[in-house]
């Protein structure tokens, strides 16, 4: 009974890939369902830190759309400006930084409620709040002096080529003002 004996399998090629590639998926699969259940959270708890998060995200949002209106409420005051250098109409240009400056205390005001509110949850960001509120009134300032500048030119108080000189200074200081103003109103957005 002892005798050798040949044995032939016949398999396709396809097959013979089959069982491979069926482990690999299976593999796959086994690490993709695990990293999908450790990125799940099932639990029931509140997680105060991401809500407190959220909530000075959403307040912060807040305030750089309302920097977003008082900056083009500058770009109005400018354009009154021009306006009112060519054509010297003094009740109406009054009439346009009276409506304006009400609209700019609106939304400084929104802004200095929203500061108390971040100040209370988290500090550092309501310093960064505090200096936007700063910035402002130096450039608020800084235009109504230029406002200042303008009627006094408009009425002939002061000649063209001290207007200027004043002028450039003030528009200087008012770039460098609003760069800054930019800049931690897109750190604050960033947040």
């Amino acid at each position: 009974h002892i005798q050798n004996f040949d044995l032939q399998f016949k398999y396709a090629h396809r097959t013979m890939l089959l069982e491979p590639l069926l482990l690999v998926s299976a593999f796959f699969l086994l690490f993709l369902l695990s990293i999908i259940y450790v990125r799940l959270d099932f639990s029931i708890r509140v997680d105060e830190g991401a809500e407190a998060k959220m909530k000075v995200a959403g307040y912060l949002e807040k305030v750089a759309t309302l920097q977003d209106r008082r900056n083009a409420l500058y770009q109005s005051i400018e354009d009154a400006m021009v306006k009112f250098k060519s054509n010297k109409d003094n009740n109406s240009f009054q009439s346009a930084l009276k409506r304006i400056g009400g609209d700019y205390k609106v939304e400084t005001q929104a802004i200095a409620e929203l500061l108390t509110t971040v100040k209370n949850i988290n500090p550092e960001l309501g310093d960064k709040v505090g200096e936007l509120q700063r910035l402002d009134r130096v450039y608020r300032d800084l235009q109504a002096q230029q406002t200042a500048l303008v009627e006094k030119l408009v009425s002939g108080k002061i000649v063209k080529a001290a207007y200027l000189d004043q002028e450039n200074g003030l528009v200087k200081k008012k770039e460098e003002t609003m760069e800054k103003i930019n800049s931690i109103s897109l750190l604050v957005r960033a947040f």
